[in-house]
This record gives C-alpha cells, sequence and structure tokens, in this order.
C-alpha cells in the first residue's frame, strides 16, 4: 500500500474510475499513484486488467507480472494472468499460474481448478 496520501486518494480515484468502466481515467490516476508510489502491486495489477480489456495482452501480462514479483501471494494477478495466457494459447504458462492459485488458496480455486482441467484437456494431458 502507498504510503502518502495522495498516493492513496489517486488510488481511490481510479478505482472509483475502474468500476465505473472509465478505463482512461483509472489509468491516469493509476499512473499518479505510480509517482508517488512505484511498489504498488495492486496498481499493476488494475493498470493489467485495463490492458486487457483494451485489447493490449502483451502489456497486460507485463503489468500483471509486476504486480506478482511485487507480491508473490497475489492470486487475483496469477489468475488474471493465466486466463490472458489460455486465451493466446501460452497453455504451459496457464498451467503453472493456475497451479499457483491452487497453491495460494482463496476465493478462485475452483475455477483455477475448472480451468485448469481446460488446460490440460487442450494440451492432452
Amino acid at each position: 500500500m502507498a504510503n502518502s496520501k495522495e498516493a492513496q486518494d489517486a488510488f481511490n480515484a481510479g478505482l472509483t474510475a475502474f468500476w465505473a468502466g472509465d478505463f482512461e481515467t483509472a489509468n491516469e490516476q493509476f499512473h499518479h499513484v505510480l509517482h508517488y508510489d512505484s511498489a504498488y502491486p495492486e496498481v499493476y495489477y488494475y493498470m493489467g486488467i485495463i490492458c486487457y480489456k483494451q485489447g493490449l495482452p502483451r502489456g497486460a501480462i507485463n503489468y500483471l507480472t509486476t504486480a506478482i514479483r511485487l507480491k508473490p501471494d497475489h492470486p487475483d494477478a496469477y489468475f488474471s494472468r493465466a486466463v490472458i495466457h489460455m486465451d493466446r494459447d501460452e497453455l504451459d504458462e496457464a498451467m503453472a499460474d493456475l497451479q499457483q492459485v491452487i497453491v495460494l488458496g482463496g476465493e478462485l480455486v475452483d475455477e483455477a481448478q475448472v480451468r485448469l482441467e481446460e488446460v490440460r484437456a487442450r494440451l492432452g494431458l
């Protein structure tokens, strides 16, 4: 979490815009957060989702990878990155991310298990 009030305010404004579907404003606010605190994993997570929704899967993967590097126990980031890898037929990468979601536990485990079976089937395993 960011240490400064400015970063927190920008993050909150970014989240509000994100959930309203205003990805341009959200992205601007998230970049403001990074100006104050470049080690803010949730910002990279949401920026990854924005990239994905804008049809920029490589950028999405890069942002999600940064979120994971900063917070290795972030199952949502692994799951989102796995979905993108699946869309790109990068099945080995998707499988690794889904397995990590299962190891970390939480709300996404059941969905990760379903998708993992899908990946295994696509790989012929």
